[in-house]
């Protein structure tokens, strides 16, 4: 009970002041309005922000959306709050924000889960041989070397030009439905140039915990019990080194949920990256508090998902658990 409190309070405390700070961002949603139809009258702008809310206090706002139309906000455009499931209207798309999340978060994962895979397992790859084959190590450092340095939206900019541009063979950005013939095809440059984002950053990790580890003298016992190089290496070496690496990966799921923003701008890609870029831009302020909201909760999901991990990996946590 005390917990599920705890959770309630920094939820509302942390929706508040997203709530707040979004809605302080330079720049205005009638501002907008105006630069995309000159023409408006003042008049016009004002009508606008009634029919919106955007003229009432930021508290009343605030309050509007938790709770939807009452006597306390008559003109809040849903009728509906969050609290009953309804996350609010685009002004950008007119849209229910929920069905924005709808389309969208498909189009994430699908970008997400084999990005993520590919990484950590070349990372893993990678590591081992860096590891265990001294004469690949120097190969391997380099790999992690133009990983960390190259940025993402250059080599986005360079798979297009080659691939899409030059030899034709993959489109160049955007995508078709889970139900449309070859879908994959559109995954293929956005995936490849995310997990390249990430080889770097997690085999410089894990190549050098699987270093540290391979040192220590534990492992000399179990070269005297009888046991393997490879099992060393795989049984118990690994496993320490994996720690590290998996707090690196919860970090990055976040970022990763995202789509890295920089990947879908340069592929037009039309997830949750682009979603929150395309609403902090225009000042849709209700679509932009919602996925910063699932952002933070991604945060606290990674670092339970984190937390399980180590309790398999590490024997010392599940002895202390």
């Amino acid at each position: 009970m005390a917990r599920g409190a705890q959770v309630l309070a920094l939820w509302v405390a942390l929706s508040a002041g997203l709530f707040g700070l979004v809605h302080v961002l330079p720049g205005s949603p009638e501002a907008q309005l105006l630069a995309a139809h000159p023409e408006l009258s003042a008049d016009d702008v004002a009508r606008v922000r009634a029919l919106e809310g955007l003229d009432l206090p930021i508290t009343t706002r605030y309050r509007c959306w938790l709770l939807g139309r009452n006597p306390a906000c008559p003109r809040w455009p849903s009728r509906a709050g969050v609290l009953d499931g309804e996350l609010g209207w685009s002004r950008l798309y007119q849209r229910p924000v929920r069905e924005l999340l709808q389309e969208r978060l498909p189009n994430t994962l699908a970008l997400m889960g084999p990005a993520l895979g590919i990484s950590v397992l070349l990372s893993v790859l990678l590591g081992l041989l860096a590891a265990t084959r001294q004469r690949w190590d120097r190969a391997v450092a380099w790999v992690v070397a133009v990983g960390l340095a190259m940025p993402a939206h250059w080599l986005g900019l360079l798979v297009i030009l080659v691939f899409a541009v030059g030899l034709g063979w993959l489109p160049s950005g955007g995508v078709r439905g889970f139900d449309g013939g070859g879908r994959g095809a559109y995954l293929v440059l956005p995936v490849a140039v995310l997990s390249v984002y990430y080889v770097g950053r997690y085999t410089r990790y894990l190549r050098a915990a699987l270093k540290e580890e391979l040192g220590k003298p534990y492992l000399d016992t179990a070269r005297a019990k009888g046991l393997s190089e490879a099992q060393v290496l795989l049984r118990h070496a690994l496993p320490n080194a994996l720690i590290p690496l998996l707090t690196v990966v919860a970090q990055s799921l976040p970022v990763l949920f995202s789509g890295a923003l920089v990947v879908e701008r340069v592929f037009a890609y039309p997830g949750m990256g682009l979603l929150i870029f395309e609403s902090v831009e225009e000042r849709d302020h209700l679509v932009a508090v919602t996925v910063f909201l699932i952002y933070a909760a991604l945060t606290f999901v990674a670092a339970g998902v984190a937390d399980v991990g180590y309790w398999l990996l590490d024997p010392r946590v599940r002895r202390r658990s």
